[in-house]
């Protein structure tokens, strides 16, 4: 059973992330030592710059102690130091994604981030800014960006309060990938009709042995029907 890292283990993940060693104490005796809530708070000490412990502490015993708040008030954070309004607007539903493309952005999240995109050089601007915000997500290739696994299974708790946002995030994805035939995009399709739970006799016949390799690794992110 994987539980909380132990002190030594937590202090050890945030110094890897560049954190001195202290100021990593003083983390981890305030927010716990949940990778996933270490990994925001040092993605967002690393945004804010240089770390004092005394004014961090003060603003470190601001947050709130459950650990989803502390998640919620960590990624806000790190959201809010996104420095191009357009690009903070697609991340928060672009994260409901696996993966990012220019072409994705223009197809499947403008309208839900409520932007316009009418050309494949705006969506190409939108999705050279994304791409240097390390916090949110890391880059493929030239043309692809992956959104971080610990941020995304973030996002999917905040979108309980939007479910329908999320829905028309997941149906807009299924749309575009459905069209094509790629090992890839037929992954992606898969992935997305789980997220919105679909009836199991349609995820049959879509869900084939060659995509589960890919798939079983996100089952954890899974609604409970469809985990069962």
């Amino acid at each position: 059973r994987l539980t909380d890292l132990d002190v030594e283990a937590a202090v050890g993940l945030l110094q890897a992330k560049g954190i001195e060693e202290n100021a990593a104490r003083g983390i981890a005796e305030r927010i716990g030592r949940n990778p996933l809530t270490l990994q925001l708070a040092a993605s967002l000490v690393l945004q804010e710059g240089p770390f004092d412990v005394e004014v961090q502490r003060v603003q470190l015993s601001s947050l709130p102690t459950n650990e989803a708040m502390v998640r919620g008030v960590l990624f806000r954070r790190i959201l809010a130091h996104v420095h191009d309004d357009d690009v903070r607007r697609l991340a928060h539903p672009g994260l409901l994604l696996r993966r990012i493309t220019a072409e994705v952005i223009r197809e499947v999240l403008a309208e839900p981030a409520g932007l316009v995109v009418q050309t494949d050089d705006a969506a190409r601007r939108l999705f050279d800014e994304l791409r240097h915000e390390v916090a949110l997500v890391t880059q493929e290739s030239d043309d692809v960006l992956i959104t971080r696994r610990d941020v995304r299974s973030t996002v999917l708790g905040f979108f309980a309060a939007e479910p329908e946002k999320a829905r028309q995030v997941h149906s807009r994805a299924v749309a575009y990938y459905s069209e094509r035939l790629d090992p890839v995009s037929r992954t992606e399709e898969v992935y997305h009709r789980l997220m919105l739970a679909e009836p199991t006799e349609l995820l049959d016949r879509r869900l084939t042995d060659d995509l589960l390799p890919a798939l079983r690794d996100v089952m954890v992110e899974a609604p409970p029907p469809v985990k069962a």
